[in-house]
Parts: C-alpha cells; structure tokens; sequence
C-alpha cells in the first residue's frame, strides 16, 4: 500500500475573481445611474427666499412700518443687475432684517416646498413668479413679504395646466393677478 494514494487535490482560490467580478458590476451600476442624470422630484418643488416684517394688520401704524421698511429694502435690491449678486444681497439684507426666526439665519433660504405650503398670494407667487427677481411687497397672516424665487421644477402635468391657463388668461396665469397688498 502506498501513502501517495491518500493526497487530496487543493483547489484554486477563487475569492479575488468573485471581488473583482463584484466590483465590476458595482462600477459599471454607477455609471449607469451618472448616465441617467439627476433624479427629478415626483412632486412640483419651488424654493424660495424672503423677508418678512411682522404686522399686526388690524393696526395702522404697524402696516405703515412694515410697509416703509419692505420699501426701503426693495429700493436697495431693485438696481442689482446681476443673479449671484442679487441672491448674495438679498441674503444679507433677510439675516439682518427678516423677522422669521426660522428663514432669517439663513438668508432668508425657505428650502423647497411643494404645492400648497404656502398662503394666499405668497403661495400663487412662488408658482408663478419670475425666477430670480424680487417680487413686490405681498401680505399674509403673518405680516408683509418680500419674495426671490430661487428654483421650481414643475411636473409634465403641471407644466401643461400652467401652458393650458396662459392660453385661456394670457401671460399673468391668472384672472387677476395679486397685488401684493
């Protein structure tokens, strides 16, 4: 009898092929999902900024302050040509004079929103306001306002009613437009 009978044949190693099979198929996943670009949100999203002045609207001298000092902060805002810079000065002028305690630390910045976050006016504006521009002076429960629409991404079926109302009411979208006060 001979010992040379008993050797059991090794096996290869296989584990560094799997990994790299693994890897392969992980970058080839991410690549696909770059070439897909950014992923759009199911809802439509507005963001927006603003200044708010507190007013008690039941009391005059209250609206007039309020009213003078969105002015005064228009007037600055409104000779600013350039996007970055009006988005910059705006920011500035919210941190320090914005009196919403939750936007006013950062620049006045609400983070996106969708459809029906908003009051009144304040929330027809983010719809369909000028991206970019400040708005004029808009009231809400919660005093006067002055908006800069950041971003908005409409969905396909809230582009074709926001194209649909534009044929039936013209550019303003609306039957009547808000005023802002």
């Amino acid at each position: 009898m001979s010992f040379e009978s008993n050797k059991v044949e090794e096996t290869p190693d296989r584990t560094k092929r799997w990994w790299l099979i693994v890897a392969g198929l992980f970058v080839v996943m991410l690549l696909g999902l770059w070439l897909m670009g950014p992923v759009k949100p199911s809802r439509s999203e507005v963001t927006a900024s603003h200044i708010l002045i507190k007013a008690d609207l039941n009391n005059p001298a209250e609206k007039a302050r309020a009213l003078e000092r969105l002015k005064e902060l228009k007037q600055q805002l409104d000779g600013i040509k350039s996007p970055d810079e009006l988005k910059k000065t705006f920011a500035e002028l919210a941190e320090k004079y914005s009196e919403d305690p939750y936007s006013a630390t950062k620049g006045g910045d609400l983070g996106p929103a969708k459809k029906g976050t908003y009051q009144g006016d304040f929330e027809e504006y983010v719809w369909k306001g000028p991206i970019g521009q400040v708005s004029g002076i808009i009231r809400t429960g919660f005093g006067y306002h002055l908006v800069l629409i950041t971003k908005r991404y409409l969905t396909d079926v809230d582009k074709h009613l926001r194209e649909q109302e534009e044929k039936i009411y013209g550019e303003s979208g609306a039957p009547d437009a808000p005023t802002g006060q």
